[in-house]
């Protein structure tokens, strides 16, 4: 789901180029899988796959949960927020250290 989200906000702002990283091999193998029409979440699959299609560059990437851990970590604080959806504009100081820790390739 939070893959959806990322590219609805992404196309939402007319981003023309993306990278998205996920930790989940599997979130990645369901989406670039041929078959996957009697899946629970088949309905969002497809409709990452309309995403994909569209117009613009995206790359669904993965990436080691290492190299993840600030967006972990958001993600586990915001599960106790009340919020259905939070944008923050810049990264939480409690991200710092994490990029600090992020493998060079990575960094941007």
């Amino acid at each position: 789901m939070a893959i959806y989200r990322g590219l609805q906000m992404a196309w939402n702002n007319h981003t023309p180029k993306l990278k998205c990283y996920s930790d989940s091999t599997n979130a990645i193998h369901l989406i670039n899988e041929e078959d996957i029409y009697f899946h629970k979440y088949a309905a969002i699959f497809m409709d990452i796959r309309e995403f994909l299609n569209r117009p613009w560059e995206v790359q669904i990437l993965h990436i080691l949960r290492e190299g993840n851990m600030c967006a972990d970590h958001l993600a586990k604080k915001g599960a106790l927020q009340n919020y259905h959806l939070m944008l923050l504009e810049d990264s939480p100081k409690t991200c710092y250290d994490f990029y600090l820790l992020m493998p060079l390739d990575l960094k941007l």
